[in-house]
C-alpha cells in the first residue's frame, strides 16, 4: 500500500469515527433530557468537559508553548461567544 492510500485509509476511519462521535453525544443528549435533566445545563457541561480534555491534551503537546497564543485570544474569544449563543 502506498503512502498516500495509507493516509487516505486513515482520513476515511478518522471521518467515520467522528460522524459516530457525533451520534453519540446527540442520542447521550436526548436520553438526558429525557431523564430530566435542563438542556443549558447539558450544553454547559458538554462544553465544559470538552475544554478540559482539550486543555490537557494541548499542555501536553505545547507545554509551555501555550503561551504564544496571546495574539489569538480576541479570536478564542469570538469562538466561545458564538459558541455560547449557538447554544441558546
Amino acid at each position: 500500500m502506498s503512502r498516500f492510500a495509507a493516509i487516505a485509509t486513515v482520513a476515511v476511519l478518522m471521518m467515520l469515527f467522528a460522524n459516530f462521535m457525533f451520534a453519540v453525544v446527540d442520542t447521550s443528549s436526548k436520553w438526558l433530557l429525557g431523564a430530566g435533566y435542563v438542556a443549558i445545563q447539558l450544553a454547559f457541561f458538554r462544553y465544559a468537559i470538552q475544554f478540559v480534555i482539550t486543555s490537557g491534551v494541548l499542555a501536553g503537546l505545547r507545554g509551555r508553548g501555550l503561551a504564544d497564543a496571546r495574539p489569538l485570544l480576541p479570536v478564542l474569544g469570538l469562538r466561545a461567544s458564538l459558541l455560547v449563543v449557538s447554544t441558546i
